[in-house]
C-alpha cells in the first residue's frame, strides 16, 4: 500500500505544477499577518508541489465595517508581497457595504493586482446586493470564489450560505461572470452541489475541504469536465492531495484540474 501511494503521489507531482485556488492567510491576536502560519503554508506548498497559491482573508461570522474589510485585504497583500509570483490575492468584500465594497474592489483588483473576489456567507450569491460586484468582476474578467455549502442539518448555523441553486441563479443572470463554488469537500451534500451547477459553464468548483469521500473528484469531473474542477486545499493539504491520488482520473484530466487550466492565465 505504501509503495502504491508513493507511485500515485509521484504521479501527482508529475502532473503539476499545481495551482492551489483556495487557501487562507491568518492574523495574530493583535491583527497583523500571522507569519508563522504563512511559513507553515509555504512549507506544505513546497512539499506538495504547489507552484502558486490563491489566498484570501474573509470575515466568517457576521458583517464587518469598511475598516476591517480593507485591513483584511491589506494583510493578504502583505502575503502577496512576501511571495511575489507565488501567492496571489482574492479581495474579500462584504456586499452590504454598498458604497465601500465597490471602492474596495477597484482598489484591490485595479490597484493591488488581486486576481479575483472572495465572498463569504453574509448574503447568498443570487441576492441582488451582489449584482454590482458581479458586474464589475465580469467586466474585468476576474472570478468570484464564493463560500458554499449544502447543509442537510443545522442549516441555521449559516442561514445565508450559498448552495448550488444560488450559483445557478447567479450564473443565469450573469452569463459573462465566472463563479467558483468553494470546497465541494467542505461539508454538506457535494453530489447535490455538483448536479445543481452542471448546466452552467460559467460555474467552476474547487475540491478543497477536509471531507475526502472516495469518488468525489471523479464524479465532479464526469459531470462538469476537468477544466471546471480546480485544485484547492483550504488548509486540508494532505486530504486534498489524496483526493487526486485516489481518483481514477486520466493523466490528462489530472493535469487539467491540478494546473487549473481554464483560469491559470490570470496568475502572472
Amino acid at each position: 500500500m505504501i509503495v502504491e501511494f508513493a507511485r500515485r503521489f509521484d504521479e501527482f507531482l508529475a502532473c503539476g505544477p499545481a495551482i492551489n485556488w483556495h487557501e487562507h492567510v491568518c492574523v495574530t491576536p493583535d491583527g497583523s499577518l500571522n507569519e508563522t502560519v504563512l511559513e507553515e503554508i509555504m512549507t506544505y506548498a513546497d512539499l506538495f508541489g504547489f507552484s502558486k497559491l490563491v489566498v484570501s482573508l474573509p470575515v466568517v461570522s457576521g458583517h464587518c465595517d469598511e475598516e476591517r474589510m480593507r485591513g483584511n485585504n491589506n494583510i493578504v497583500h502583505e502575503a502577496v508581497l512576501k511571495y511575489p509570483g507565488r501567492i496571489f490575492g482574492l479581495c474579500y468584500l462584504d456586499p452590504g457595504l454598498t458604497v465601500g465594497a465597490p471602492f474596495e474592489l477597484e482598489r484591490c483588483l485595479d490597484g493591488l493586482g488581486f486576481v479575483g473576489v472572495k465572498l463569504y456567507n453574509q448574503y447568498t450569491l443570487d441576492d441582488p446586493v451582489q449584482d454590482e460586484i458581479v458586474r464589475q468582476c465580469a467586466k474585468r474578467g476576474k472570478p468570484i470564489l464564493m463560500h458554499a455549502t449544502k447543509l442537510n442539518m443545522y442549516s441555521e448555523w449559516q442561514p445565508f450560505a450559498s448552495h448550488g441553486t444560488h450559483f445557478a441563479n447567479a450564473a443565469r443572470r450573469h452569463p459573462d461572470a465566472t463563479f467558483i463554488l468553494a470546497h465541494i469537500g467542505g461539508g454538506g451534500d457535494w453530489c447535490w452541489q455538483i448536479k445543481s451547477v452542471a448546466p452552467y459553464d460559467n460555474v467552476l468548483v474547487d475540491m478543497s475541504g477536509s471531507i475526502h469521500d472516495l469518488g468525489m473528484v471523479d464524479y465532479a469531473v464526469r459531470r462538469l469536465g476537468a477544466d471546471r474542477v480546480l485544485f484547492g486545499t483550504d488548509r486540508s493539504f494532505a486530504s486534498c492531495v489524496g483526493k487526486i491520488c485516489s481518483s481514477s482520473l486520466t493523466r490528462i484530466e489530472k493535469e487539467t484540474a491540478i494546473r487549473g487550466s481554464r483560469l491559470a492565465g490570470l496568475l502572472h
